[in-house]
């Protein structure tokens, strides 16, 4: 911002009008405002993948683990295009947030805080590596390899922030154990 308010200062003191004294163009350049760009053309109003549901009727087999993986990524992509990670703290074990999610609730927090929001309306799971067999309550890592798609950064106003690069191929560990009859999230980290 101060870069953009040092351009407008020089580029309002380089012109001249026969009428105007230098005086005149200081008092100009010095109530000059900022506007912020708007939004590119095409940027959705604010974008969200839907949150997720269903990862309490799953079973403690290989399916049942690639889909709670793949429901742990979706909440996550909710979460970042939200500022809201109370769904994806909701999978962790009570009382424990997962490794991961406390960093994280911190960071949607100073986004909100902050008035700015990623625009992400999905991501692309391409592949599950689950294990077949698991031992009874043991944490079991699940990695899932998916796309995020090239994404903008928005203000609450919806005037641009910035933009983020496309990630193909990144890879989201999920670390989770079965306990009373359901999935909770231990851990998460991904790699882009």
């Amino acid at each position: 911002m101060v870069l953009a308010l040092a351009l407008v200062l020089v580029l309002a003191g380089c012109s001249s009008s026969d009428d105007a004294s230098e005086e005149d163009g200081a008092e100009q350049a010095a109530t000059a405002t900022v506007t912020p760009s708007p939004a590119p053309e095409g940027a959705p109003e604010r974008p969200a993948p839907p949150l997720p549901t269903g990862a309490d009727a799953l079973e403690d087999d290989r399916a049942g683990r690639a889909a709670f993986a793949e429901h742990v990524v979706h909440t996550w992509a909710y979460a970042i295009a939200t500022n809201d990670p109370d769904p994806l703290l909701a999978l962790s074990a009570r009382n424990q947030p997962c490794g991961g999610c406390r960093p994280f609730a911190r960071e949607l927090k100073q986004r909100a805080d902050q008035g700015w929001f990623v625009a992400l309306d999905r991501v692309l799971v391409t592949d599950v590596e689950a294990p077949r067999r698991a031992a009874p309550r043991s944490p079991v890592r699940v990695t899932v390899t998916l796309d995020i798609p090239a994404t903008y950064a928005l203000n609450d106003d919806r005037t641009f922030r910035s933009t983020n690069p496309s990630h193909q191929g990144a890879t989201f560990d999920v670390e989770m154990a079965w306990r009373r009859g359901g999935f909770v999230l231990l851990a998460y980290s991904l790699t882009t």
